[in-house]
């Protein structure tokens, strides 16, 4: 429920005083036609919460009764009110010429009356109160003429009602929807009464404060930082003035400040929380984070294996000029090339007719030491 304060009703219509003129002089009384003429809708002077009333005059008979809201700008509220403040001190100065202008009509209308009492009014007297009641009456359309044109004015500032947004009351209740707007409120509450074959409009203006429920949201769900990264949270606090509290689930993973500046530690997963002051609202987001720099991958010098190299599948052998070759059958992905056996220092296993070749040259060895044992055997 939205609470509302600082109600402050403002009446568009301008109030004017009935000019009370004796003998057969006419009542002057300004009002647009449009607008109620026959006075049946009486609107609130103030709105004190979400409902209102808007009561309609017995001699409407059977009615028809609807209403709408149409929001007010703060520059179209502010011209308005400025525009009122105006219009109204010059219709004041020209209220007082036409009291005045009425002043003096009474005064030469009470010495005619005298002259008649006597049987004789004089020609002067005729005249004065000729002079007198066009004075009057001059003073009269000019303060009707300025009070109709400023109403006028007024009301192009003043949003007009959207013929598709009334909305029908039967007991005169009205339901003011605020449209989740907090703050400063200016907004038109048009009535449309429909009795005895006419339709008529009525209208007041109303400025009041709204304040909504207040809520605190993150607008991140999730965040990934590296260690060492940090960022500052997009907080959205609506409705209220109270304080924030921000905390994190874990410190040693990811800390967070009274800002909302997450700073990452070291790796893995923490909950960010913030909430009112009461606890009454709060949202999360959940940071993740990983090492300040990824997995290695470079060539075998900067990171060279551990442990025994398996080279999958058959070997084949070849001798060209003296040196035997080892080719490996399924090589793993990425290897290129041939094994050159001179480079592996001997130390790859040979296997088939690799044998042959060792036995080989086993056997000239074997028999090259006995030549040469024997050779020293008898040459010493």
């Amino acid at each position: 429920m939205k609470k509302i304060s600082k109600k402050i009703g403002v009446v568009v219509a301008l109030i004017l005083a009935i000019l009370m003129i004796i003998s057969n002089i006419a009542l002057a009384k300004i009002k647009l036609e449009e607008l109620d003429p026959k006075s049946w809708i009486t609107l609130p002077m103030f709105i004190r919460n979400d409902t209102t009333n808007i009561s309609v005059s017995p001699n409407a008979g059977t009615y028809t009764l609807y209403y709408q809201m149409q929001f007010m700008t703060d520059s179209q509220f502010n011209a308005m009110e400025t525009k009122q403040r105006t219009f109204k001190e010059e219709l004041d100065r020209k209220e007082e010429i036409l009291n005045t202008k009425t002043a003096e009509l009474n005064t030469v209308i009470n010495q005619y009356n005298e002259e008649g009492k006597n049987g004789t009014v004089s020609e002067a007297t005729k005249q004065a109160l000729d002079n007198a009641r066009a004075a009057q009456k001059a003073a009269a359309d000019d303060y009707a003429n300025y009070a109709k044109a400023a109403q006028e004015e007024l009301m192009e500032i003043i949003p007009d009602f959207v013929e598709t947004a009334w909305k029908q009351t039967t007991d005169g209740t009205v339901e003011l929807d605020y449209g989740g707007k907090t703050g400063s409120i200016h907004f038109v509450l048009w009535a449309k009464l429909v009795a005895s074959g006419e339709t008529t409009y009525d209208m007041n203006v109303y400025s009041t404060s709204v304040t909504g429920s207040e809520t605190v949201s993150i607008g991140e769900t999730t965040l990934s930082l590296k260690v060492g990264e940090s960022k500052t949270l997009t907080l959205s606090h609506t409705g209220g003035t109270q304080g924030v509290i921000w905390e994190s689930s874990d410190e040693t993973i990811a800390e967070v400040n009274e800002n909302g500046k997450v700073t990452a530690i070291r790796e893995g997963q923490a909950v960010i929380t913030v909430k009112l002051a009461d606890g009454s609202s709060r949202d999360t987001c959940t940071v993740t984070v990983t090492s300040e720099t990824g997995g290695g991958s470079g060539s075998q010098e900067e990171n060279p294996p551990k442990g025994n190299i398996t080279i999958p599948g058959a070997n084949t052998n070849k001798t060209t000029g003296g040196s035997t070759t080892n080719t490996a059958g399924n090589k793993p992905t990425g290897v290129t090339g041939n094994m050159d056996n001179t480079k592996a220092g001997g130390k790859i296993p040979q296997t088939g007719s690799n044998y042959t070749i060792i036995l080989i040259v086993a056997g000239f060895a074997i028999a090259g030491g006995f030549c040469y044992y024997q050779y020293r055997k008898y040459n010493f």
